[in-house]
């Protein structure tokens, strides 16, 4: 399979209609996931709810997915954890260049900014598929999840942590 979103509906209508569905019209693709109001995109295959190992299984077999977020989170650089689930099982990312922040999640070459570019970086993943410049990327992809790692939050609050109480510490010396 070449394209698969996995997740809810919720507020993600106009980056589906930006995103997804314009690819979803050219290549084989599936939705799963809890979507209510779907009339709009007669095109677009959704096959309701599934249980992780499934998603998993799904990820597993497709080419890459779109990370489609509510505008609130997108602004703010919040990613779900369908960016890990999609990674991990060697599925990679398409990432709207409406996310702040997205180059820090994702290549450039995985930035996307409207459907019909989604289209056409399926079609040179495609034509990538199995060598090794798909497994540097994918590779590449894997790299920038440890910003998330533990470690690295851990790093990242012990700083804020010595900053505050350094200020603290400046203000009652003065």
């Amino acid at each position: 399979m070449t394209l698969v979103y996995a997740g809810n509906q919720y507020d993600r209508d106009d980056a589906f209609d930006r995103f997804f569905a314009p690819a979803a019209a050219h290549v084989d693709h599936q939705v799963v996931g809890k979507w209510t109001d779907t009339a709009r995109w007669p095109h677009v295959r959704f096959t309701g709810r599934k249980p992780f190992p499934e998603i998993a299984r799904l990820h597993g077999r497709a080419l890459a997915t779109v990370l489609l977020l509510p505008d609130r989170y997108a602004a703010v650089g919040q990613l779900t954890q369908r960016l890990f689930e999609a990674v991990l099982a060697g599925c990679l990312p398409l990432a709207p260049d409406t996310i702040r922040d997205v180059h820090r999640f994702v290549p450039p070459q995985l930035i996307v900014r409207d459907g019909t570019q989604v289209t056409r970086v399926l079609r040179e993943l495609r034509e990538q598929s199995g060598t090794a410049q798909h497994a540097r990327l994918l590779a590449d992809c894997l790299e920038r999840l440890n910003l998330f790692r533990l470690s690295a939050q851990i790093e990242r609050l012990e700083l804020a942590i010595d900053a505050a109480a350094g200020a603290t510490r400046n203000r009652s010396v003065a």
